[in-house]
């Protein structure tokens, strides 16, 4: 899963949450979830299994100049 420019607010985060029991599967292969380049973003209740590079990674994109800031993850 790859999530990429995706901004909420301070009073309205974007909300990326799972059911009770949500697993992210990659099946053994790259990342199971992947942010780049995103604000005000929460993450809740997410299970993340079998990725061969990375389970999560949160980055700004190769671009300083556009950081991921205020993730909350649950």
């Amino acid at each position: 899963l790859y999530v990429e420019h995706v901004h909420g607010t301070a009073t309205a985060p974007i909300w990326l949450r799972g059911a009770e029991g949500a697993v992210i599967d990659a099946g053994g292969s790259g990342e199971v979830l992947h942010v780049t380049e995103a604000s005000y973003f929460v993450i809740e209740g997410l299970e993340m299994r079998n990725g061969a590079a990375n389970g999560l990674n949160i980055d700004d994109g190769g671009s300083p100049a556009t950081p991921t800031h205020h993730v909350v993850l649950r």
